[in-house]
């Protein structure tokens, strides 16, 4: 069984994937430097001692998920957001390649590096127009990843993700976990731009992709997405419906930074890997509001 190790073990994404492989069988190895971290190893992405880790594990398969990513974070520390998404990745990277990993999954941003002005749903070949230091960074690490496995003859995939979300009592960020978050104080939360949309994909698709580029590396980067566009607004209005509320939300200008639109094609996983989520908003909603009986 092959040996996977995951950087970012402590995070949402990263937790539930951990859970799902060592579930399969796989022998899973796990870096985070959160402060309660339960992963094998603690320690910063930038720090040179990865390449020890690295050394000792000798990992087949490598899913980096450790990251910065927080688009109004990045403004205020654009220096801080280089150094994880930046240097960070090129220190996994180097140290995956020292110790001759098969294959080396990166997560990327599905929204933030791409123009705004594209087509909806976006496609892989669209124009690359960050807004934001993060949107930068991100494309900075991908790039990192291209160059350096392709001249090592490294497999390599780079996982597009639209918005990921689930149950909120293990994904307490977001913008379904603020607003169940305000609702249960009863207070307005705040939406940026009535007309803000974005595309949401369940976790369960999420692990499930992952692990289909196990054996079917990409070579390039592809979108992990429902393809749908939702409007933030009408979303809130679905969530305050399910929680039996009437609070009204606030309506607030865009923030400079984020994109106002966003949906990802997704026809490219189902050529390349086989992949399709199944998961629908409406059901996923319900499980992460922990609504089922």
């Amino acid at each position: 069984m092959q040996k996977v190790l995951i950087t970012g073990s402590e995070g949402f994404i990263g937790k539930a994937l951990a859970r799902g492989l060592n579930s399969a069988g796989y022998d899973v190895v796990t870096i985070d430097n959160s402060e309660s971290s339960k992963s094998t190893y603690k320690s910063d992405i930038k720090d040179r001692k990865i390449l020890e880790i690295f050394s000792k594990e000798k990992p087949d398969l490598v899913i980096h998920l450790a990251a910065q990513i927080d688009v109004m974070q990045s403004f205020k520390d654009p220096i801080e957001d280089l150094g994880i998404n930046g240097i960070g990745t090129l220190n996994i990277l180097q140290a995956a390649i020292a110790s001759k990993v098969s294959h080396f999954i990166y997560i990327n941003s599905g929204g933030a590096i791409y123009d705004p002005l594209s087509e909806l749903p976006i496609v892989e070949s669209a124009g690359i127009r960050p807004l934001s230091p993060y949107g930068i960074s991100k494309f900075i690490g991908e790039s990192y990843v291209r160059i350096l496995c392709e001249e090592n003859g490294i497999r390599w995939s780079s996982l597009g993700l639209s918005n990921c979300y689930g149950p909120i009592s293990e994904n307490r960020k977001g913008v379904i976990y603020k607003f169940v978050e305000g609702l249960s104080r009863k207070e307005s939360p705040v939406i940026y731009g009535e007309d803000m949309t974005r595309d949401f994909i369940y976790i369960d698709d999420v692990i499930d992709a992952i692990t289909k580029t196990f054996d079917r590396p990409s070579n390039c980067r592809i979108n992990i997405s429902s393809g749908l566009e939702t409007n933030i607004l009408q979303l809130f209005l679905k969530i305050r419906e399910l929680l039996g509320s009437k609070i009204e939300p606030i309506i607030a200008k865009p923030r400079f930074g984020e994109i106002q639109r966003n949906s990802l094609s997704n026809s490219l996983a189902l050529e390349i890997i086989g992949w399709r989520p199944i998961t629908s908003l409406d059901e996923g909603l319900i499980k992460a509001l922990e609504l089922e009986s």
